[in-house]
């Protein structure tokens, strides 16, 4: 897979939780944020599991006041970016990709 196509669809499997606010699908796979390959997609997806430890998270909870806009920027660009369907299959072919990488 190449690298713009794995970047996407870890844009739709983020953006997609951050749309419907539920990270059950990405639970039930045993995703883990060193799953993605891209730092900017594994830092939110570390921050959203760590809220989610706290109860069912909210896309408000991870946007920061103006002093952080450019993580308000990528969060939404997530949300923008997504393709929602799939996203279960999505999951699995991240975690496929990740054990690639640990071969």
């Amino acid at each position: 897979m190449r690298p713009n196509e794995l970047y996407q669809i870890e844009i739709d499997v983020i953006g997609s939780m951050l749309i419907n606010g539920d990270m059950t699908v990405a639970l039930l796979s045993d995703l883990h944020s060193q799953d993605f390959r891209f730092k900017k997609n594994r830092t939110i997806y570390k921050a959203m599991k760590q809220l989610q430890h706290y109860g069912k998270f909210e896309t408000t909870d991870l946007l920061t006041d103006e002093e952080k806009g450019k993580q308000n920027i990528d969060i939404i660009s997530l949300m923008e970016g997504c393709l929602m369907t799939n996203i279960d299959v999505k999951c699995r072919w991240l975690l496929e990709q990740s054990h690639k990488r640990c071969l």
